[in-house]
């Protein structure tokens, strides 16, 4: 509890009403997640966007291209913070303006990839960053990639996958 308590952590329970409306409706719906940041998990529309970790510079351009569009009816972002498309959509969100979710299939202690943390601090501020998972790496200490992360899309309105 100190950890979470110094690090600005909320516990979020399954039952409370800052839970996601998205994820309560699954059969297997986590039962607790743990969120830094100040967006709103339960805003009117949201959008997921996922795509390849080595990006074409034409991929790249498509993703901030897409969110560029996506501005003016203020969703809520939501990708995974891995290299490729998935930083791309967080960078160019916060670039926008729009508040961006990044959800880690690892526990809060350390931001993945490393590289990335700038861009998790800053959505902190901006959005925010959410897991399923209390501990370091996930259910079984594997390394961050070893766990299937149910909840990354919170159940989008839309997603998007750019394989450029």
């Amino acid at each position: 509890m100190d950890f979470l308590i110094k690090h600005g952590i909320k516990p979020i329970f399954y039952l409370q009403k800052d839970y996601p409306q998205r994820l309560r409706n699954l059969s297997d719906a986590p039962v607790m997640l743990y969120y830094s940041g100040n967006a709103d998990l339960n805003c009117p529309r949201t959008v997921g966007i996922i795509g390849t970790r080595t990006p074409t510079p034409y991929g790249l351009s498509v993703c901030e291209e897409i969110v560029e569009g996506l501005a003016p009816y203020k969703p809520l972002i939501v990708s995974g913070l891995a290299y490729g498309i998935d930083v791309a959509a967080h960078k160019k969100s916060l670039d926008t303006g729009l508040e961006t979710l990044a959800v880690l299939g690892h526990g809060l202690a350390r931001i993945y990839p490393p590289q990335h943390k700038k861009v998790a601090v800053d959505m902190m501020r901006q959005g925010g960053i959410m897991t399923e998972f209390a501990s370091l790496w996930g259910r079984s200490g594997d390394f961050p990639h070893a766990q299937p992360n149910r909840c990354w899309n919170l159940r989008c309105n839309n997603c998007g996958r750019n394989g450029q």
